[in-house]
């Protein structure tokens, strides 16, 4: 009996023991890659300095990087966001086949603390009110899936939220393009005309993208609206009929109609509480070498009906 609790305690400090090493190597492997990465990022002359406080990785793999700074050339105070989850991403290529990552809270720079503490405006109140002092509640996240074996199609998510405030998302799928154009280096000029080269060839079925009212929207237009000593439905309806108006004068008529539902969608969002939807899902299965030659035909002749078709835009507000 003694015999084999001593064999059994033995054999579990023995697991804990490869355990514990197992997440040493994960933790110095992680840390890394992700220290070679940040030297590239700073490769970019527009980028300063970027580091992290503190790296943490679970035993499953997860990431977490917290308060992680990037100083650009053009700002005096760094971006911080609070933290930076690895939630799924593959290391089999050079470039992942799929990521899956997410940011939690913006710290604010300095000067605008001391701004936001001292306006007495309707929405810096409104932000105070749900507990921004240092700290935007933002929540990020994006993610993308390449299936090399299916044209190369890429379906990409991007989600960006502040609590009680606005949300935004972003989605698009694109095939026949590699992955090293669509992820080339911005600040290689060659690799960007390579990269440009290949999207000639590729298609883009759909990009979709959406703005949500989480309860900012009506305190930001009540504080423009007392700006200006009018109402909101005041504000409101001569935006309206400006935008009409503008419409009316510098576009095509074979596009009002259209011009005109869409800016009648964004009036709808601007009552507060919708969600205002933006979305192309081309003829020709977004096929560029396909729909170039008809949006140019169709724009030369002044056939701008064919151009929307042939694009399929929709604007919605729900």
């Amino acid at each position: 009996m003694a015999k084999g609790l001593i064999i059994g305690g033995v054999t579990a400090l023995a697991l804990a023991g490869a355990a514990v090493g197992y997440q040493s190597w994960m933790h110095q492997q992680v840390e890394s890659k992700i220290d070679a990465l940040m030297l590239k990022i700073e490769q970019n002359p527009e980028i300063v300095d970027v580091a992290y406080e503190d790296l943490n990785v679970s035993f499953t793999g997860d990431i977490e990087l917290l308060n992680i700074s990037l100083l650009t050339s053009e700002s005096d105070d760094p971006v911080v966001f609070r933290s930076l989850r690895v939630e799924d991403y593959d290391i089999q290529h050079e470039i992942p086949h799929y990521v899956n990552v997410a940011l939690q809270g913006l710290k604010l720079p300095d000067d605008f603390i001391a701004e936001l503490q001292q306006d007495q405006g309707a929405f810096s109140d409104y932000l105070k009110s749900i507990g921004v002092e240092d700290t935007l509640p933002l929540d990020a996240k994006f993610s993308y899936v390449f299936d090399e074996e299916n044209s190369q199609t890429q379906t990409t998510n991007l989600e960006i939220g502040l609590d009680k405030v606005m949300s935004y998302k972003l989605d698009w799928v694109s095939k026949d393009i590699p992955l090293e154009a669509l992820y080339s280096d911005p600040s290689n000029e060659v690799e960007q005309a390579t990269a440009l080269a290949a999207m000639m060839k590729g298609s883009f079925p759909k990009l979709a993208m959406s703005i949500s009212d989480q309860g900012g929207l009506p305190v930001f237009l009540q504080e423009v609206a007392d700006e200006r000593e009018q109402s909101v439905q005041e504000l409101n309806s001569n935006w309206l009929a400006m935008a009409n108006m503008q419409s009316q004068m510098m576009l095509p008529p074979a596009v009002q109609p259209a011009a005109s539902d869409a800016i009648s969608q964004v009036a709808v969002f601007l009552d507060g509480g919708k969600s205002l939807s933006i979305s192309f899902e081309p003829q020709h299965d977004g096929s560029i070498e396909s729909l170039s030659p008809l949006l140019m035909q169709a724009y030369m002749s002044g056939d701008y009906q064919t151009i929307l078709d042939l694009l399929n835009l929709k604007v919605l507000a729900i």
